[in-house]
């Protein structure tokens, strides 16, 4: 065969390749492209703050301090969780444990300055700390300071713009203040996920429950007094709001 007649063949293999395969990208021009690389999340996603609605009693759960120290209790099956200790500041500087309250009923506030839920809330607890103020039970008002969002300085102004008295105790461990690990900070002990929370731990050191969001005076006082009633041994925090 003559090459001028291969040179012509190949010619028309070619064109007609080539015509078929721009026929198929024609087709297929609408198709998405898959690639190796995920979608790409950007950072313009709803934003959650810490800040929580406020919650009935029927979202509350207790949370866990030690897993492992958790038996049923004999009476009526409560779970017997222990109140996980940690380490918080005074308003003058020195370091509290929570275990110092050891052998009391404590009530364990977590708010913030910038947290409208907590100002809410807030008058109700100077009622009801003034109330029990004297008898055997501590208020424990800790304040996420970290050193960002929440400073002493803000959380100091906010509090004597209003006149509160109550005790007041700073989560420095969230900012790493004196070497303290995260671990102690008393936001990380109780799992905080927002403001405001409250744990209620009874006089043997046991975590009755923490309720998110903000409380008025008279489910304060039911959940006081409850644990305060060492006669409540075995209960749960809903039936105390019952």
């Amino acid at each position: 065969m003559k090459k001028s007649t291969i040179a012509l063949i190949l010619g028309l293999v070619l064109i007609v390749g080539g015509a078929y395969a721009g026929y198929n990208l024609l087709q297929n021009k609408d198709a998405p492209v898959t690639t190796s690389e995920q979608p790409v999340t950007t950072s313009e996603q709803p934003v959650t703050t810490s800040e929580q609605p406020v919650a009935g009693p029927e979202n509350n759960k207790p949370v866990a301090g030690d897993q492992k120290s958790a038996e049923a209790n004999p009476q009526n099956g409560r779970p017997v969780v222990s109140a996980p200790d940690f380490t918080v500041f005074d308003k003058d500087g020195n370091k509290v444990k929570f275990s110092d309250f050891k052998g009391k009923p404590v009530v364990i506030n977590f708010w913030a300055s910038w947290c409208s839920f907590c100002k809410v809330e807030m008058p109700d607890f100077q009622k009801v700390y003034d109330k029990y103020k004297g008898e055997r039970i501590e208020f424990m008002m800790v304040a996420g300071t970290d050193g960002k969002r929440e400073t002493r300085e803000s959380a100091d102004n906010f509090l004597n713009e209003n006149g509160y008295t109550f005790p007041v105790y700073y989560d420095e461990g969230l900012m790493g203040r004196d070497n303290l690990d995260i671990l102690e900070s008393a936001n990380a002990a109780y799992m905080v996920s927002g403001y405001p929370s409250t744990a209620f731990v009874d006089s043997d050191g046991n975590l009755i429950g923490v309720y998110t969001g903000a409380l008025d005076e008279a489910r304060l006082t039911k959940l006081v007094e409850f644990i305060m009633d060492e006669a409540n041994n075995g209960k749960t925090m809903e039936d105390a709001l019952k």
